[in-house]
Order: structure tokens, then sequence, then C-alpha cells
């Protein structure tokens, strides 16, 4: 029997750039070659630049994509479709979900996580999320709760995006038994076993961390040259890296 989706959580990926031109997929990885060598600097190409904002949008674009996906069923009919099987599930057809008017959770409001929260809001979603230290947050956003109020608006919510960096504090608070469905575009370990079974599950859509595809290296040339120039004239350069908050 099909288990209705009750709660689904999109896991974002952090794709890091490293001085601009080097990508990455964790950022304690890259503190760990970089954070602690004298006169080092690591920078993200995640926000804080209107040029730089695309690779945002590409992974917030691929996040709604999989919300919409796993509510509607779709990895189900896809399974089907090698075998040219047209698929009358109604176990399939009966847990379709609408997603107009359902409450969205996105855990982190930063770069990607504020993109997603505006889609989330232009399909008709009610959206709420958390920062870390700070109840601001965007008009489209209608309620900015901290970190320990994570369990209590996840209860709340129909859909949760994971839009967190990896962190000692952000690791290991989400289990199995959290949530009904996953969309996962980072996982642990990468690449993911094929002998894996989140593989086999109907609904789990997994990505070999592909959310910021599509574009091309041309941010990191950007970010670079703008983080040259402001080397050179003494001014602070744009999305440095915090080894001690790991993000």
């Amino acid at each position: 029997m099909y288990t209705v989706v009750n709660r689904i959580i999109i896991a974002s990926a952090l794709l890091v750039a490293c001085c601009g031109i080097r990508a990455e997929s964790d950022i304690d990885r890259l503190i760990e070659q970089t954070g602690n060598e004298v006169g080092s600097v690591a920078v993200r190409d995640m926000s804080g630049w209107r040029e730089l904002k695309k690779i945002v949008i590409l992974d917030a674009e691929h996040m709604v994509a999989m919300l919409l996906s796993l509510a509607r069923g779709l990895p189900q009919y896809a399974k089907a479709m090698p075998g040219g099987g047209w698929s009358e599930n109604y176990g399939v057809v009966d847990s379709m979900q609408k997603i107009e008017g359902k409450t969205v959770l996105v855990v982190g409001l930063g770069g990607i996580g504020t993109e997603i929260a505006r889609r989330a809001a232009a399909l008709g979603m009610r959206v709420v999320g958390t920062r870390r230290s700070s109840r601001s947050g965007p008009d489209f956003v209608a309620y900015v709760g901290l970190s320990d109020e994570l369990v209590e608006l996840a209860a709340e919510a129909d859909f949760v995006f994971n839009a967190l960096p990896l962190t000692p504090e952000s690791t290991g608070i989400y289990d199995k038994t959290f949530f009904a469905g996953a969309g996962l575009d980072v996982t642990d370990p990468e690449p993911l076993p094929a002998e894996h079974p989140q593989w086999q599950f109907d609904n789990v859509i997994i990505t070999p961390h592909a959310a910021s595809g599509g574009g091309n290296r041309e941010r990191q040339q950007l970010l670079l040259l703008e983080n040259l120039k402001r080397f050179v004239a003494g001014d602070a350069l744009l999305n440095v890296v915090d080894p001690e908050q790991g993000y």
C-alpha cells in the first residue's frame, strides 16, 4: 500500500568556490584545506553580489522541482516508463497532493533558502522559515523562527526544505523517522553506493549533487575578478567563509 507523503524534506546542495575558481561540495572540506593557513581566504559563491545570484536561483529551482515531483507522484510513473507501462496505480493518484495553501518550512533562510521561499510563496504556499540568529525575513515569509524552533515548526509543515550549511551543529538534526519522503541532492556518503536502499524507495528522488547545474563557470570568474579588484584596492572581499561558524 502506498504511503501518503505527509512531510517531505528537500535537501539543498551548497556549492562552494575556493577563490572563485574551484567548486567544492562541502564547506567543512574547504575549511580543512584553507581555513587554518596563515593569510588564506576562502570564499563562497552562494550570494552577496547580484551578478552571482544565478547559482542560488538554480539551486532553488532544482529543489522546487523535487517538491512538485514528489507531491504529484512522478517518481513512480517514471519507473513504469522503461517497460512501456501505462500505470493506473490509484494508490499513487490518491496520495497526490495539491501544494497551494500548504505550509512549507525553509530551514536556513540564507541565499538558497530565501530563493526557495520566494518560489514557494509564488506557488501559493504559506512559507515559514528558520534562521540562526535573527527573526528578520522577507515579506513573503509568514514567520521566521530561530534554530531551536525547528521541531515545533516542522510539526506544522507539510513540506520541509533543508538549506543549512554542513556544520557540526547541523549534522544529524534529522533522522529517518522524521519524514515520509525525500528529495536529496546531497547524500552521505557521496556518491551513494549502488546497493544503498534509498535508490529503491518510491518516495525518494536522488540527484548527484547537480542542483546548481545548467549554468556555467562565468559566476566563478566574475567572483574571482571582483575579489581581485577588491583585494588590490584593500576593500573587503565578497562571501568570505568564517571557519569558526563553518560557512
